[in-house]
């Protein structure tokens, strides 16, 4: 009932945030956010901390953690006179739930809808996109980030360029390396992520300035990835054998710089700290996580190798959740003068 509430609701949980698209965003770069209609992996109403794992909560759970200090008792009370329901009884509150259920049906059924749309336009962009060699984007890899797509052996088939994406920050359409995700063993790409791109006169091809974000993903990405190299095994991400190395890294650039230095490791990028453990593999992995040196204790750190988060709820972390699944797992720094392996690659050692 909390979810068919849910606009009224969020501003109360979150006060802080504003409407972006589908979801109410609050936080460090909207690191928190609540689903105000449904749509890829979560359900309207879901309550998520992308900064501590990315794992979506009830509308309920969100009211024990952000207003009654993690009291699942004290949210029920809290819940019970926000719908108005605390004398209601019999029959009144069985055809509540009912009409509850039916709003809800309806819902999923819009937003099926939706995502459906979403993943036909993501497939249209990068379909309808240019391969990665000698293009506008392959120059940036290499020119701005240092990463020699020639020593890969082939070029990432996951990346193309396109000069017309459409990007809302500049309400125009703009140059864009486009980049297919993946759930492994779907036969389809369900994502398109997008890194907005500025082409300047004299050559050079840069991240585009005055662009938040200047990444983005169209789709439904969670547990996705985009592959990158196959290492030295050589076969198809979807023909992965049991026990075969996988190194995920956060960021395309993270991704291809641990392949460069690390050649004979498979090699995929998951977009964004919090898919780490959500991502889905065929079968059991060696996984590496090629992670960046945060700090001890930030929520980077916390979605990783799980601990406390700011509201004081232990979360397992992306390694436990890889586990569960029957992963080994293991990570791995760049040296500790860089802050991440783009970094290490390039030689630019933090200040």
């Amino acid at each position: 009932m909390l979810t068919d509430r849910i606009e009224e609701l969020a501003p109360i949980l979150l006060p802080e945030g504003v409407k972006a698209g589908r979801e109410w965003r609050a936080g460090s770069k909207g690191s928190k956010s609540i689903i105000l209609a449904s749509g890829g992996r979560h359900r309207r109403g879901t309550y998520t901390d992308w900064e501590q794992g990315g794992k979506g909560q009830s509308p309920l759970f969100a009211v024990a953690e952000l207003i009654c200090n993690g009291s699942m008792r004290d949210a029920v009370a809290w819940s019970r006179s926000f719908l108005g329901i605390e004398k209601m009884h019999g029959d009144e509150l069985e055809l509540a739930r009912k009409r509850s259920e039916e709003r809800r049906a309806a819902e999923e059924k819009r937003a099926a809808a939706a995502a459906h749309k979403r993943a036909r336009t993501a497939r249209g962009i990068w379909h309808n996109a240019a391969p990665l060699e000698g293009s506008p984007a392959a120059a940036y890899l290499e020119g701005s980030r240092g990463i020699d797509l020639a020593r890969l052996g082939t070029f990432p088939g996951a990346l193309r360029y396109r000069p017309d994406v459409y990007c809302k920050a500049r309400q125009g359409h703009y140059p864009a390396m486009v980049s297919s995700l993946w759930r492994l063993g779907e036969p389809k790409m369900i994502a398109v992520h997008r890194t907005f791109l500025d082409v300047h006169e004299d050559g050079r091809v840069t991240k585009a300035a005055g662009v938040d974000p200047v990444r983005s993903i169209l789709g439904s990405w969670p547990g996705a990835v985009i592959p990158l190299t196959r290492g030295e095994a050589g076969t198809r991400w979807k023909d992965i054998k049991e026990g075969e190395l996988v190194c995920l890294g956060e960021g395309i650039e993270e991704g291809l710089s641990v392949a460069m230095v690390k050649p004979a490791w498979r090699c995929a990028a998951v977009g964004f700290v919090g898919n780490f453990g959500q991502v889905l593999l065929p079968v059991w992995c060696h996984v590496v996580l090629a992670v960046n040196n945060d700090a001890v204790g930030s929520p980077a750190h916390v979605a990783i190798y799980g601990g406390e988060t700011p509201g004081g709820r232990r979360v397992p972390g992306a390694i436990a959740e890889l586990e569960d699944k029957g992963h080994v797992v293991r990570t791995a720094h760049p040296p500790a003068e860089f802050a991440d392996w783009n970094d290490f690659l390039r030689g630019i050692r933090r200040e």
